[in-house]
């Protein structure tokens, strides 16, 4: 029932900060699943590595982003791709 009573709220007060707000939030506590998935992709002894979403694309576009971000790809490209 608490759930209940926070959630529109919270909806909306995220809606209201946009993707700058929403990202945010995604490095800020979801920092060790992003470690996870990049500690993952950077080990050579696992490769091929595949990542997929399974709860929608937030994080999975983050992760993407990093890792084309860590290859030299351009800003305006990541932007453009998520």
């Amino acid at each position: 029932r608490i759930w209940n009573s926070l959630k529109r709220p919270f909806i909306q007060e995220i809606n209201d900060g946009g993707l700058t707000m929403l990202n945010d939030l995604l490095l800020r506590f979801g920092a060790p699943g992003i470690k996870y998935v990049l500690d993952l992709c950077a080990d050579k002894e696992r490769h091929p590595v595949a990542f997929y979403c399974t709860a929608g694309k937030d994080r999975t576009g983050m992760i993407s982003a990093i890792i084309l971000s860590l290859c030299g790809a351009k800003p305006e490209d990541i932007v453009e791709d998520y």
